[in-house]
């Protein structure tokens, strides 16, 4: 059997053909070995209304983004003709408003997206952090919850709030483009505030929605995970070249689809992806109680839950570090000076470590996109710089607080699902060399698994799993 696999992220979109042989973890289809073939292109898109700049990735124009995933999917099956189904993983959350036609109305919010904030406080404010996690096992975190990106659109965008037919994460629209069917499975489900994630059930109540301006005839259907949403459709077969009739199955969120294959690896495995931001992640057969420093999401298999952590400095900050100090240099030769500066990294570390009080070393404040986890609106900034600092020193504080900050996710997901984490599998799309030391310390208390592309290998385990079920 041969599956095809999507992973569509902000910043880059990935495909790759398994052929499904054998078995693995708990008897399922295994795919974690190296795919038939993989394709990686990195997202650009032309700038939107919204979009400050190009490189603003809490925007995505939603009709580019899927002439991208059209134009990938050709390319796949002129290279690859033979495939027997389909499945896609897509970050989450990236909010869309659809009108009666089923067309955005506006950009995807994506979890870049922390203009919500007030709009969060305000949603806590109103209903009170324990009622919010008692109901939906999480607050309605600015980039976590989409709910406070609705918010934000019925503030700043009232008119595509008041013709939004629909309520649903790029997930929704892709199946829907795919199919003809507007679904979503659990995984994303859990990142809207109107979920059941404790009970896994289903939209909340009426009473819930209802306060919150969402009626249920608004929201996609939710099936499950590891199920076939539908057929390929005589017009996305036309514009991808695949087979129209192609099993397409529903997928889930990458981060939960990555920790499926990481889990394929070695069970109870954790996952660390280092993406637009670096993310830590482990499942257990319990419910853990929700908390304000992590988000809780059902996992792809039934019984289980899975905890994230977002760490708020990676890829996205380095990106940034680039473009803004050092302009001249190449990608390339930015992500080898990373590499380099090992030794110097491991150097202000000790020197942190024996400074007096009283000593303003140069230390980064890495919020520099929000967090996740808080509320409050966090701002980034260096302190302790002086006349003589070098844009070298403020990179090596930029490391350190990666180092720093990747460590504390690591042992607060930890302490959730109440093990330690001994297995960790590494994968991601952020030129994982050139952090591989700085991962590798900041995840010194376990063993590295690098494993390339794991939302992709872990799309053909759950590929294989629908199609056995169907």
């Amino acid at each position: 059997m041969r599956v095809l696999t999507l992973d569509c992220g902000t910043t880059r979109i990935k495909a790759a053909v398994f052929e499904i042989t054998g078995r693995g973890a708990e008897g399922r289809p295994s795919a974690v070995k190296a795919p038939v073939k993989l394709w990686i292109e990195r997202m650009g898109g032309p700038s939107t209304e919204a979009t400050a700049a190009e490189q603003d990735r809490s925007h995505l124009d939603v009709d580019h983004y899927l002439q991208r995933v059209f134009e990938l999917l050709r390319r796949v099956s002129e290279e690859e003709p033979s495939v027997d189904a389909l499945c896609p993983s897509i970050c989450c959350p990236a909010l869309v408003a659809l009108d009666s036609s089923f067309r955005p109305l506006y950009p995807a919010l994506t979890h870049l997206h922390q203009a919500g904030q007030p709009h969060s406080a305000k949603l806590v404010s109103t209903i009170g952090r324990e009622r919010w996690l008692e109901t939906t096992g999480n607050l309605p975190v600015p980039g976590g919850i989409s709910i406070s990106a609705l918010w934000w659109l019925g503030a700043n965008r009232p008119r595509v709030v008041a013709e939004a037919r629909y309520w649903v994460h790029l997930q929704s629209v892709l199946l829907y483009n795919f199919t003809g069917r507007l679904a979503t499975d659990p995984t994303q489900a859990a990142y809207t505030g109107l979920y059941d994630v404790q009970g896994a059930s289903g939209w909340l109540a009426d009473d819930w929605l209802e306060q919150f301006g969402v009626r249920r005839e608004q929201l996609p259907e939710i099936v499950p995970s590891a199920s076939v949403a539908g057929k390929l459709t005589h017009e996305a077969a036309a514009r991808s070249g695949l087979a129209e009739g192609l099993p397409v199955v529903t997928g889930g969120a990458d981060i939960p689809t990555g920790l499926l294959a990481a889990e394929e690896v070695i069970p109870e495995a954790a996952l660390n992806i280092s993406g637009t931001t670096p993310i830590v992640a482990a499942s257990c057969g319990h419910c853990p109680k929700p908390a304000e420093n992590y988000l809780l999401r059902p996992h792809l298999v039934p019984g289980r839950w899975v905890v994230v952590k977002v760490s708020p400095v990676g890829g996205e900050t380095l990106n940034w570090f680039r473009e803004r100090f050092c302009r001249e240099m190449s990608p390339d030769r930015f992500w080898e000076l990373v590499a380099a500066l090992d030794v110097k990294v491991e150097q202000v570390i000790e020197d942190q470590s024996v400074e007096g009080e009283g000593v303003q070393l140069l230390e980064f404040i890495p919020y520099l996109h929000g967090y996740r986890h808080s509320l409050e609106p966090k701002k980034a900034a260096f302190l302790g710089l002086s006349s003589e600092t070098t844009r070298e020193d403020m990179l090596c504080a930029v490391l350190v607080a990666y180092r720093r900050f990747l460590h504390e996710a690591t042992q607060e997901v930890a302490a959730a699902v109440g093990r330690p984490l001994v297995n960790v599998v590494t994968s991601g799309g952020y030129d994982i060399s050139a952090l591989g030391f700085h991962r590798r310390a900041a995840l010194s208390r376990s063993t590295l698994i690098p494993l390339e592309a794991a939302v992709v290998r872990g799309a053909a385990v759950l590929a294989a799993m629908a199609l056995e079920n169907a």
